[in-house]
């Protein structure tokens, strides 16, 4: 009986620890804004998913076009939209953040040189439990252009 319940613990221990190492964050639809002229700094924008059960916090991160990258977030304060440094952004298990114009994004400050569309950026975003998660990052135009469907 001893030995069954051995099995069927080690069992238990083996499939905790694929599922440990099957959990995961990852980055969706990140881009970063091109530079407009004059200005030496930008943003970036990204989804978050977060399959761990845990909740996560981002809490900063780097990039090779930028020597100092905040996380930021935009609020309503009478009447007025703000714009605010932010210490880390809590992403709950098994939820997803946007980082959006207006919303959190990440401000990349002090560039070496505009960023021009079609320019990849490479970012590392730091999670708390010492997770970084190194991304790709393509610049997008500021003069997005809305595609039009014909069918």
């Amino acid at each position: 009986m001893k030995s069954i319940f051995r099995g069927l613990l080690a069992i238990t221990f083996a499939l905790c620890s694929i599922n440990i190492a099957a959990q995961s964050i990852s980055i969706e639809d990140g881009y970063v804004r091109e530079v407009i002229p004059g200005n030496t700094m930008t943003s970036a924008y990204m989804v978050i998913n977060n399959d761990n059960v845990e909740s996560i916090s981002l809490i900063g991160a780097s990039a090779n076009a930028s020597p100092r990258v905040e996380i930021h977030a935009h609020s309503m304060e009478a009447g007025m939209m703000k714009m605010r440094q932010l210490d880390s952004i809590q992403v709950k298990g098994k939820q997803s953040v946007t980082l959006q114009p207006m919303g959190f994004h990440l401000m990349m400050f002090d560039l070496a040189k505009p960023l021009k569309a079609g320019e990849r950026i490479e970012m590392t975003l730091k999670f708390s439990g010492g997770k970084d998660v190194k991304v790709t990052l393509p610049v997008k135009s500021i003069k997005q252009k809305k595609k039009h469907h014909h069918h």
